[in-house]
């Protein structure tokens, strides 16, 4: 499982700001404005942000195989929080972002790994049918997010704010400030977090 034997199952909290005036003075303030996700205890030390896509194969690979060591090493102990920001790079992706902002927080993780494991370039009401409707979103309910404003447009805001880093490929993190996209491993993520939690903190 994704969770450290005797470690605390994270805390989930989806942040997704309706009040326009507000979203506005955060943009000029410098706040991320697209939706996230920060699962784990938000004091955590470290902060490893993660732009992805539902239809990137290296996403699908980093979800299976690195994202159930960082939660149970670094998540679910409090060393670190884990921050999750779309980047959609087709249709199916930028749907199944939609569908995947259609639960509760509660339920994000598990249909963010289903979402990462399922085909969602050609029948999307197919993928709303097995997926949605496993956490309890039909049809009906994924239409009316798509009418959701706010969360289209912080979708759109996070793939403009991802295409000013420059970065060719995903999945990409971020941790503490210190950039890394491309072929990692669970040890370039180790050795990446060692840093930047032994770095001199500023004043």
């Amino acid at each position: 499982g994704f969770f450290a034997e005797g470690g605390t199952k994270p805390e989930l909290q989806t942040r997704i700001v309706r009040n326009v005036a507000l979203r506005t003075i955060m943009y000029l303030l410098g706040a991320y404005p697209g939706l996230e996700t920060t699962v784990g205890n938000p004091t955590a030390p470290v902060t490893i942000i993660l732009y992805s896509s539902f239809d990137c194969e290296g996403c699908t690979s980093f979800n299976n195989n690195l994202l159930p060591k960082i939660m149970s090493t670094y998540i679910s102990t409090n060393r670190a929080k884990l921050v999750i920001r779309d980047f959609p790079t087709s249709t199916g992706s930028f749907e199944a972002a939609v569908l995947s902002h259609c639960v509760p927080a509660k339920f994000y993780l598990g249909i963010y790994g289903d979402l990462m494991n399922t085909e969602v370039g050609s029948n999307f009401n197919a993928v709303v049918d097995e997926v949605g409707g496993k956490y309890g979103v039909d049809r009906a309910a994924y239409e009316a997010c798509t009418k959701d404003q706010v969360i289209i447009d912080g979708l759109v805001a996070s793939q403009t704010e991802f295409e000013k880093l420059k970065w060719a490929r995903i999945p990409a993190i971020i941790i503490n400030g210190e950039e890394f996209t491309g072929d990692f491993y669970m040890e370039d993520i180790e050795e990446l977090i060692s840093e930047v939690s032994s770095a001199p903190h500023p004043g």
